[in-house]
């Protein structure tokens, strides 16, 4: 049963029976000596008299972990997700899973090692913008792109969070709190 205060100073409650007849609105008169506030919480004692109690304090500090923690897992979402990168010439997806990652900085890491071929190059995953996946090769220039790249999506992911996180931080009710979302 829950109850609704009107400005007049009636509580109007629903009454919840199962009895689609008896489950209407009903007008009950208020004790002018306890009158509940704007958002008080009205229950029906034993006695058969309202008892009205304010809402119990809500932590902010608990939706903005939340809030956070929820960013943090859509921002990892996100650089795992893929990156673009033009490096062949035609726009393409590169994977960004941590194997994926681990590929890459292996791949430029040996691009930049001293004594390196001139014809140096190495296969790593596509996908074109027709969704086909391919192992292409990558000279040097290429997979250092690449690498940039897939750097450059990472900082971008991380600079978000962190202007999103700075943003909950800040933010004073739980509905600004909620207002502070990952971008789709």
């Amino acid at each position: 049963m829950f109850a609704v205060l009107n400005n007049s100073g009636v509580v109007c409650a629903l009454k919840e029976t199962g009895d689609r007849i008896a489950d209407v609105f009903t007008v009950v008169p208020v004790d002018p000596q306890k009158k509940p506030s704007v958002g008080d919480t009205g229950t029906r004692g034993q006695d058969g008299k309202w008892i009205f109690s304010s809402p119990i304090p809500v932590d902010i500090s608990v939706f903005k972990e939340g809030r956070i923690e929820a960013l943090r897992s859509a921002c990892q979402a996100a650089i795992t997700g893929g990156f673009k990168s033009d490096a062949l010439g035609a726009l393409h997806t590169y994977p960004s899973d941590m194997k994926a990652q681990i590929n890459l900085m292996g791949s430029v890491t040996d691009s930049i090692l001293p004594g390196v071929a001139s014809d140096w190059a190495t296969p790593f995953w596509v996908c074109d913008q027709s969704g086909t996946w391919a192992w292409e090769m990558h000279d040097v220039v290429q997979i250092q792109q690449v690498g940039r790249a897939g750097k450059a999506h990472i900082v971008a992911c991380q600079t978000l969070l962190g202007e999103l996180t700075a943003s909950v931080i800040a933010a004073n009710t739980i509905s600004a709190v909620e207002s502070v979302v990952w971008p789709e």
